[in-house]
């Protein structure tokens, strides 16, 4: 950070950075600044100078809870350690490469990967290439793929299709991760996204709070909700701030119990929610979802309110929730877009309902027709008790 600093400072001084060094339209004399105190004004300017790119520089590290993590050890056919040999994980949408080397003991480690289907590869020299598809990268998930070498060229490849491991054996997290294609397929009221948090056992829907779930036993509001890594809880009474298409979601995870202590503001458990982001083809998706009173069943009390135990007619209702996103490649391989936008337009009535009105009589201070309770004096209460119980025993 030094040499960054003094590189910087040091093209002030430099005349053929004129970037930085324009030429003068006016001298300091001219703006009523003494030959006494530049030396203070430049020292001034330089710690503004300093602080700056220092606080540029130094941005808060906020826990990387939007990436998952890719690990594995490489190993000849008798199972015996390789250390150097070559690894790089390519991202099949964006085609974005990293590459590394296993160490000393065998082992890789590719952290902070966003969650996608990426494609791994190792080669070293006198084996042949081993290359494994379809490794999925999941939010908060560490993903292994062990790597066995066979003798032979390099130009020979062994592809290794295989299925995650049933324990997860790199982290002692547990949770759920529902993928995109579980979440664009359920069925959910009002495409709220985040209703899918229910499919992971030890979670329920929060009656109170839109969204939220009672985790593992907790309140519906102690659970901590993340956007793409950033916390998405309101302040005053920790409801989530913002619920989800369901077309934006890439990725919802669920975590329960036994949580990383890169997590925080939490009593019950974790919700992990990834948005969506282009690729090198473009896709694109546009929906509308109608309901109405002719799509729509009666409800019980309205099929009994009417006159004489008839049904009412059911209460109008036009809801339209329509939507769109599209996403692709700005520059390919390198900068990528994705937009979506939903809206959701409702007109609708509250069911009939009967109402008794005051009759002519009973507005005249007369309510001795058939049917209505008596009035008793309420200052005689033992009176009016006895009468109460006889009134209630005839209506039996």
């Amino acid at each position: 950070m030094l040499k960054a600093l003094s590189a910087i400072l040091g093209c002030f001084s430099n005349p053929r950075h004129k970037f930085f060094l324009h030429p003068a339209k006016f001298s300091a004399d001219q703006i009523g600044i003494s030959r006494s105190s530049r030396p203070h004004m430049a020292s001034v300017l330089t710690s503004v100078l300093v602080s700056a790119v220092m606080a540029t520089m130094c941005l808060p590290l906020n826990a990387q809870v939007r990436f998952g993590t890719v690990l594995g050890s490489v190993a000849d056919s008798s199972g015996a350690a390789m250390s150097g040999a070559s690894v790089k994980i390519t991202n099949l949408g964006t085609n974005e490469t990293r590459s590394t080397q296993s160490s000393g003991s065998g082992t890789y480690t590719f952290p902070n990967l966003n969650a996608g289907s990426y494609r791994l590869e190792v080669e070293m020299s006198g084996f042949k290439r081993f290359t494994q598809d379809r490794v999925e990268v999941q939010v908060d998930v560490a993903t292994r793929v062990d790597a066995i070498l066979q003798v032979g060229s390099m130009t020979e490849t062994v592809e290794v299709t295989m299925e995650a491991p049933p324990l997860q054996t790199d982290s002692a997290s547990l949770g759920t991760t529902i993928s995109q294609e579980e979440v664009q397929s359920i069925p959910l009221s009002g495409r709220n996204g985040n209703a899918v948090g229910n499919q992971n056992g030890g979670s329920r829907t929060n009656s109170i709070g839109f969204g939220n779930y009672a985790i593992g036993g907790g309140f519906g509001n102690q659970s901590q909700f993340y956007i793409d890594g950033v916390p998405s809880n309101a302040p005053a009474n920790n409801l989530t701030s913002y619920i989800p298409s369901q077309d934006v979601v890439q990725e919802f995870r669920a975590v329960t119990n036994n949580v990383s202590a890169e997590y925080g503001n939490y009593a019950g458990g974790v919700i992990n929610v990834t948005t969506k982001s282009g690729t090198n083809k473009f896709h694109g998706t546009a929906y509308e979802y109608l309901r109405n009173k002719v799509l729509n069943a009666n409800d019980y009390f309205s099929n009994h309110d009417g006159p004489g135990g008839t049904a009412l007619p059911r209460p109008p209702l036009i809801q339209n929730q329509f939507g769109g996103t599209i996403g692709g490649p700005i520059v390919k391989d390198k900068t990528f877009f994705f937009f979506g936008f939903e809206r959701q337009v409702q007109k609708n009535a509250v069911s009939p309902a009967p109402f008794t009105v005051p009759t002519a009589a009973e507005l005249a201070g007369d309510f001795s027709a058939p049917g209505l309770p008596a009035i008793y004096d309420q200052s005689q209460p033992r009176e009016t008790l006895i009468k109460l119980c006889a009134f209630h025993s005839r209506s039996s």
